[in-house]
C-alpha cells in the first residue's frame, strides 16, 4: 500500500505541523511519564493547587526535573524532525511552526509555574538547539532520499 499526501503544498503543511505536533506531545509525555515511574509523585500533591506544586517542585530532586527538561529537548526535536520531513520542499517551515508552538507551549508552562531558576533556564536553552537539530536531521535526510531517487534507475533503463 502506497501512502501519498495530496500535492496541496497547503494540505501538506497543516498535515506536517499537526503530525509534528502530535509526535512532540507523545515524546513529552513519554519522558514524563519515566520521570513519574523513577521519581513518583506523591498521592496526597494536589495539582490543581499552585502553592502545594510549588513546593514540591522547589523540593524535587533535580534529577526529577531533569526528566522534564529532557522531555521537552527530545519532544521539540522529534516534532521538528517529523514535521520537516513530512513538509518535504517546505520543511524548514512547517519544522519552524511546529517549533514555535512547542516552545510556546514550554514558556507559557514556565510562567504559570513556581519553578527553580536553573530549571526554567535549561527549560528554554534546550528549545531552539532541539528544533534546529530536528529540522537539520530532516533535512539531511530529504536530501539524502533526493541522491538515492537520481542515483537508481528508473524501471524501464533495466
Amino acid at each position: 500500500m502506497d501512502f501519498r499526501l495530496p500535492e496541496s503544498p497547503h494540505f501538506r503543511n497543516v498535515v506536517a505541523i499537526l503530525m509534528g505536533l502530535m509526535v512532540s506531545a507523545a515524546v513529552v509525555g513519554t519522558v514524563e511519564m519515566l520521570g513519574h515511574a523513577v521519581y513518583p509523585t506523591p498521592a496526597e500533591l494536589d495539582l490543581g493547587n499552585a502553592e502545594e506544586l510549588g513546593a514540591f517542585l522547589a523540593t524535587s530532586p533535580a534529577l526529577f526535573l531533569m526528566f522534564v527538561v529532557c522531555g521537552w529537548f527530545l519532544g521539540i526535536f522529534c516534532g521538528c524532525f517529523v514535521a520537516g520531513v513530512l513538509g518535504g520542499l517546505q520543511g524548514v517551515v512547517c519544522a519552524m511552526v511546529t517549533g514555535l508552538v512547542h516552545a510556546s507551549m514550554v514558556i507559557l508552562l514556565l510562567m504559570q509555574l513556581p519553578t527553580p531558576m536553573w530549571f526554567r533556564m535549561a527549560g528554554v536553552l534546550v528549545l531552539v538547539p532541539g528544533g534546529w537539530m530536528g529540522w537539520r536531521f530532516s533535512d539531511r535526510l530529504l536530501a539524502y532520499w533526493q541522491t538515492l531517487e537520481r542515483e537508481s534507475p528508473s524501471p524501464g533503463e533495466k
